[in-house]
């Protein structure tokens, strides 16, 4: 046992009262249901697939087939070595996933 679970807390019976009270409705339980806007439900939707291991799994290789096509490649090149391409559409896919996730975890916050 720790030293907190061996102190005994000495209520009033307004208290313990009110303590019964919170036990019955179990608050963190039953929360309210929020109607989402579809803009809060999008960004709920891409949060959710962007911070998942599938999406990471799928980006990932599909830069790995990328830059592979693009370091053999006998013919054209169409991004060569430093590959600004790809640094443009990544830069583009951040820009607009972060503001997105960020609406999503501060609408949870506030929850």
């Amino acid at each position: 046992m720790t030293n907190e679970q061996t102190h005994k807390v000495h209520l009033s019976p307004e208290d313990q009262e009110r303590l019964r009270e919170l036990r019955t409705q179990k608050p963190a339980r039953n929360l309210p249901k929020l109607a989402l806007t579809p803009g809060a439900m999008l960004a709920d939707r891409v949060a959710e697939t962007v911070g998942s291991w599938c999406f990471i799994i799928i980006q990932s290789v599909l830069l790995g087939i990328w830059i592979m096509l693009n370091m053999i490649a006998f013919i054209r090149h169409w991004d060569p070595f430093p590959f600004i391409l790809l640094n443009l559409v990544l830069s583009f896919q951040a820009a607009y996933a972060a503001p997105i996730i960020m609406m999503s975890q501060n609408r949870q916050s506030e929850i």
